[in-house]
């Protein structure tokens, strides 16, 4: 199955930030009093790009490179590409999370020119977890986040371009 990238639109926002995960996913869900602000940090400059990654032309997931995929209380360099995604909920669950990953590696690694990729993913978050393993990348730390304390973990992978 081959995925589209495209530059997210509007509408396309404002539907991302509608999306509802099940516990304990839920906490991804963005606060009905958050969506507008959030949108808006879709489009503003802050070191990332996001994208709509569309399966027959249906928004199936978003993803963004640049610093929107670092969380507080990491160690972060400008050696790898700090990369993330969301799968619309409706997908998740279904085995489409490992061709996403895998398939956004490649875009940005065509659009970026870029070989070394990394990932910060919430520790609770097996499937992430186990996804990105699949695809390739290792584990590479740890960290809690200073402002609750959760745990984090950075994988990375590298390429050849």
């Amino acid at each position: 199955m081959r995925l589209q990238f495209s530059t997210l639109s509007r509408a396309q926002a404002e539907e991302v930030v509608r999306w509802r995960y099940e516990p304990p996913y839920h906490v991804y869900n963005i606060a009905e009093d958050d969506h507008q602000a959030t949108v808006e940090q879709f489009f503003s400059d802050q070191g990332s790009q996001f994208f709509a990654v569309l399966r027959d032309g249906e928004l199936t997931a978003v993803w963004s490179f640049g610093k929107d995929g670092q969380v507080e209380g990491g160690e972060y360099n400008d050696i790898y590409l700090d990369m993330g995604g969301a799968l619309r909920p409706d997908f998740t669950g279904q085995g489409l999370g490992e061709e996403v990953v895998r398939q956004g590696v490649e875009f940005g690694q065509e659009e970026f020119e870029r070989e070394r990729f990394r990932v910060t993913i919430a520790d609770f978050n097996e499937r992430a977890k186990t996804v990105y393993r699949r695809v390739g990348f290792k584990e590479r730390g740890r960290f809690r986040r200073p402002s609750d304390g959760q745990l984090f973990v950075v994988f990375t992978i590298i390429l050849r371009l």
